[in-house]
């Protein structure tokens, strides 16, 4: 995160809803990029390329983390930002991950301490108090 010219800019905010191996259906590239039985449904697919979720996105934390920013402005000043960390549901059953929820008080502090690392680099400083972050402005 930056503040520029008194205005917040969110970088990378992340994934907000991931729930590929519950649609119905994947066009016939998808088979043919992963060089799959046409047969499978996508869920079975997804299984298959992924290794069981052993690789790829189902593997990976940083698909299953992002924040929501709430900014609130005083007139045409930014005047707060708090930010409250999510969860997709790394690990859970393909059924219940994917959907944002706010994340538990031991993932939404490592969350909140990872995004005010990266918003350092913009000399961005935040306070993390009860699992919601507040930047100093």
């Amino acid at each position: 995160m930056e503040i520029y010219k008194g205005n917040p800019i969110f970088y990378s905010l992340g994934n907000f809803i991931g729930q590929n191996e519950m649609v119905r259906q994947l066009p016939g590239e998808s088979y043919d990029r992963f060089r799959a039985d046409d047969q499978l449904t996508p869920t079975k697919l997804y299984k298959q390329r992924t290794q069981d979720d052993q690789k790829g996105f189902p593997s990976d934390m940083r698909y299953w983390q992002t924040m929501v920013p709430i900014c609130r402005f005083e007139g045409d000043s930014l005047a707060e930002v708090t930010i409250h960390p999510v969860s997709l549901g790394l690990g859970e059953k393909r059924h219940r991950r994917g959907r944002s929820r706010l994340a538990s008080r031991q993932e939404a502090d490592g969350i909140l301490n990872t995004y005010a690392t990266l918003s350092e680099r913009y000399l961005t400083r935040m306070t993390i108090q009860q699992g919601i972050a507040t930047v100093l402005l």
